[in-house]
């Protein structure tokens, strides 16, 4: 069963940490923060993309802190992809055994042109 899970069914506070997935496609400077996470957190979050910057995708590090014994809760944004990519990652997401979820609002840079911002999000309930 998930830590997070247990902590919120026993009335406890659940302590969860933030990571960024890499600027390429190198995990381990995450991985060796994980391993000082590990036992200490609850959960780690995989921020989506912040600051509307090229990472990794958040999926693929949720992936490897998965394989590394790190709950990892996959965070979604629907600033950059439409709602069947959302899905797709979702589908992707459940195929690796990744089970939280967290939906979040965008930062939209101040440099960016938003005509609608109402219409430029899709809300995905967490997965708890």
């Amino acid at each position: 069963m998930s830590m997070l899970k247990e902590a919120f069914e026993a009335g406890k506070f659940g302590v969860t940490a933030e990571m960024a997935p890499p600027k390429g496609y190198d995990f381990s400077e995450q991985l060796e923060a994980a391993k000082l996470l590990n036992g200490k957190v609850h959960g780690v979050n995989v921020t989506d993309m912040q600051s509307a910057s090229l990472k990794a995708s958040s999926l693929g590090l949720c992936v490897a802190l998965k394989n590394a014994g790190v709950e990892p809760i996959l965070q979604m944004t629907g600033r950059d992809r439409n709602r069947m990519a959302i899905m797709g990652d979702i589908l992707s997401a459940a195929a690796f055994g990744i089970t939280r979820c967290s939906r979040s609002r965008a930062t939209i840079p101040s440099s960016a042109t938003v005509r609608n911002p109402s219409r430029s999000m899709i809300w995905i309930p967490s997965a708890f």
